[in-house]
């Protein structure tokens, strides 16, 4: 029996047919989102893969705060 049987044969008052609509419609919007968070999982997990050697070189002055070095570099 499918889903077009199914409503067929019950008989739902335009009211209740709403509220299954409106809980379809929840439940679409549900799968996007988790769809969509798992796609951004993915794209973290690579992104965080490709930086895992990264060195990075950070330096602390006497207080413990990080310093920060600002340098340009013009080639003309």
């Amino acid at each position: 029996m499918d889903l077009n049987e199914i409503n067929r044969t019950t008989n739902l008052t335009p009211e209740q047919q709403n509220d299954k609509d409106n809980l379809l419609d929840q439940r679409r919007e549900l799968a996007w989102w988790v769809a969509l968070v798992w796609t951004i999982g993915i794209f973290d997990a690579y992104v965080d893969a490709q930086l895992y050697n990264f060195e990075s070189d950070l330096s602390l002055d006497k207080t413990g705060k990080p310093r920060v070095k600002l340098s340009f570099k013009i080639n003309y």
